[in-house]
């Protein structure tokens, strides 16, 4: 609603709710402006995969899983073909070709992480009745502490 006349109020809550908790000990959480344009407070397994930072921009768990599968086809099935098929006219596999998954590997590995880690993100706040997060984060440990212009 963009002419909402409480949500001043309903985001000042959320922002004295959010600070009291940090106080008390839960200094991992982040106030973070959710999908429905409300402030809410996300525990970090709550948030899910980190869309405030230059690191993966996925954010679905499909999209996630989806590139993990990529990544371990190129880095797994494409050297294998290419070693059965130089076995198979007798000769011996290009040793350049083991690189692909000292690279691919552990870039699957890294997608697999993220799609678990936000499968979990997603069933929390589906149990706690959150609404999914965005990347317009307010207030988290990382900016907690600095100034105001950067610095």
């Amino acid at each position: 609603m963009p002419n909402d006349p409480y949500k001043g109020a309903r985001d000042a809550a959320a922002t004295l709710w959010h600070q009291q908790a940090v106080a008390a000990g839960q200094t991992e959480r982040m106030l973070v402006r959710a999908v429905n344009g409300e402030l809410v407070s996300y525990l970090p397994e709550e948030y899910g995969v980190a869309r405030m930072t230059h690191g993966n921009s996925l954010t679905s768990v499909g999209g996630n899983w989806t590139l993990a599968a990529c990544m371990s086809i190129i880095g797994l099935v494409l050297p294998a073909g290419v070693a059965i098929a130089a076995i198979a006219r007798s000769e011996s596999p290009p040793v350049a070709l083991w690189i692909l998954p000292l690279l691919f590997v552990p870039t699957a590995w890294y997608f697999i992480r993220s799609a678990r880690r936000e499968a979990t993100a997603v069933r929390l706040r589906r149990e706690r009745g959150l609404p999914a997060p965005t990347s317009q984060t307010i207030e988290s440990k990382w900016n907690r502490d600095r100034s105001p212009n950067g610095v």
